[in-house]
Parts: structure tokens; C-alpha cells; sequence
């Protein structure tokens, strides 16, 4: 065999299904992601918590008539 053949055929006793399903079933990133998504959560959560706090402690009184409105809302 040439060395510039290629890649050699597979060996005979797998068969076209088999590869197909072994391609399938493997992991699209079995190497540990690069990002850490749990960071990500906990700094979005506290940028809108400290956001939060924010507008409520410049305009308590929208912020008040917000939740009546969520409240009344519920009741109905």
C-alpha cells in the first residue's frame, strides 16, 4: 500500500450502521468547556440583584406599585 493512499477502509466486521451509531452516540465536547457557565449565572444574578436595590432605593414608591400591581394581578 501507498503511503498516499489515505486513511485505510475499515475493517470488515464494521459495518456502515455500526459506524454511523458509534458517530452519533459520541460527546460533541468531550473535553471540559472553557467557560464557566456557573460564573456567569452567579454574576448576571448579582449585576440585576445590585440593579434591583438600586431602583427600589431610588423610587420606592414605583417600585411599591409594581408589586401591588403583581399582586393584584395574581388575585384575579
Amino acid at each position: 500500500m501507498n503511503t498516499t493512499d489515505g486513511a485505510p477502509p475499515p475493517p470488515s466486521f464494521i459495518t456502515a450502521a455500526e459506524q454511523r451509531q458509534h458517530e452519533t452516540t459520541r460527546p460533541v465536547h468531550p473535553e471540559p468547556s472553557a467557560i464557566n457557565v456557573e460564573r456567569i449565572d452567579r454574576n448576571i444574578n448579582e449585576s440585576l440583584r445590585k440593579q434591583i436595590i438600586d431602583i427600589i432605593t431610588k423610587n420606592p414608591d414605583f417600585a411599591l406599585s409594581i408589586l401591588r400591581g403583581w399582586k393584584d394581578r395574581g388575585n384575579s
